[in-house]
């Protein structure tokens, strides 16, 4: 798993993977634009993330990835970053971040209880807690499963998925739905604060004519439907570390 992950998610594919989830980014730096203070990027890839929450919002930013490519990538954009494996836990104090951003990881992690347990020693009190996962129950899931597929971001093969058109593995070990998000997020001490929901922006893999308008009507009804965070193919919580503020 840890050499399939290496292969999908190293800085190779930038490009195509940004472009498919711009809507999501863009929800990350709209929940944090008004915040300020020290933000850690679990499982921040090559850093572009990280980078624009730096130049957009007052976070200073510390990224972590299990990829020692991504890590180099990271601090070429000027982002401090280090390698690390989250199976064995968080190498920071605890109360050392006033925000943690989980964007599309907890689906990567045999523990992810532990993953958030972690997350909440780090947090300060009163520090937030951005998680964001693909939705199994978003509409075309819905859809694939009556038809007897298999939903998008579940995997049935370590190489390649069968039962799916596309065959594409994504390396996830864990599958979410809104429901479960907040219910693990809730069991592991957090108060949810917010939820949203984002499309997917196919658009930049079509080549024919008519790619480019399939895309186009899948991306206006993703974003449509993504206003009720269910459905949606991306969900996004906003939570919260209860606690009393202090200084520092």
């Amino acid at each position: 798993m840890k050499d399939l992950n290496e292969e999908l998610y190293s800085c190779a594919l930038t490009k195509e993977y940004y472009s498919l989830s711009k809507d999501r980014i863009a929800k990350y730096i709209e929940l944090l634009e008004n915040e300020k203070g020290l933000l850690l990027d679990i499982g921040s890839g090559d850093g572009i993330i990280a980078e624009r929450i730096q130049s957009k919002t007052g976070f200073k930013v510390i990224a972590i990835d299990s990829i020692k490519k991504n890590v180099l990538a990271a601090r070429k954009k000027g982002v401090e970053a280090k390698q690390v494996d989250l199976n064995h836990g968080l190498p920071f104090k605890k109360n050392s971040f006033d925000c943690i951003l989980a964007g599309e990881v907890l689906e990567h992690l045999l523990d992810p209880e532990s993953v958030l347990s972690e997350c909440k020693r780090v947090l300060k009190p009163q520090g937030r807690l951005i998680v964001s996962v693909p939705n199994i129950a978003a509409w075309y899931n819905r859809f694939l499963l009556f038809k007897g597929h298999l939903p998008l971001w579940v995997d049935s093969g370590s190489k390649k998925n069968y039962g799916t058109r596309f065959k594409q593995a994504y390396g996830h070990v864990k599958a979410f739905t809104l429901k479960a998000l907040k219910e693990l997020i809730k069991e592991k001490g957090f108060e949810v604060q917010e939820v949203k929901g984002t499309g997917l922006n196919p658009t930049y893999f079509a080549g024919t004519k008519r790619e480019s308008l399939q895309a186009s009507l899948f991306y206006f009804f993703d974003k449509l439907l993504a206003l009720k965070p269910s459905l949606a193919s991306t969900i996004i919580i906003k939570a919260v570390k209860p606690g009393r503020r202090t200084n520092g």
